[in-house]
């Protein structure tokens, strides 16, 4: 996204992500790349709110999409947990206890989807 419209400004080659052995990734439909244009737009827009300091969500954001392309299992646990850290903001104190209560609700709600 940019000045409002979608637009290529550039070309580059991205790390493939890395294949899950329960969920494979199949071709993107029209219908993916419509949804990834709408949140392209929703993160300009966040991106340039002055209100808020978002480099928290920006920096989780990144942590995910290296989690996404790294092949090394524990890494990859390691950052997805970075992940969920980074998204909690959990209290001073109850790390521990907050990481676990909300690791267990984002379970709970993937295996309901």
């Amino acid at each position: 996204m940019y000045d409002g419209g979608i637009g290529i400004r550039q070309h580059t080659d991205l790390r493939a992500v890395v294949p899950g052995i329960i969920h494979f990734y199949p071709s993107l439909t029209m219908a993916q790349l419509s949804v990834a244009a709408k949140l392209a737009k929703s993160l300009e827009a966040f991106r340039t709110n002055t209100l808020s300091s978002n480099w928290r969500f920006f920096r989780t954001l990144s942590l995910y999409i290296e989690a996404r392309t790294t092949a090394d299992l524990m890494e990859r646990i390691h950052l997805f947990c970075r992940c969920i850290d980074g998204l909690i903001l959990p209290d001073i104190g109850k790390t521990k206890q907050q990481f676990k209560s909300r690791t267990e609700l984002l379970l709970a709600l993937d295996i309901m989807r």
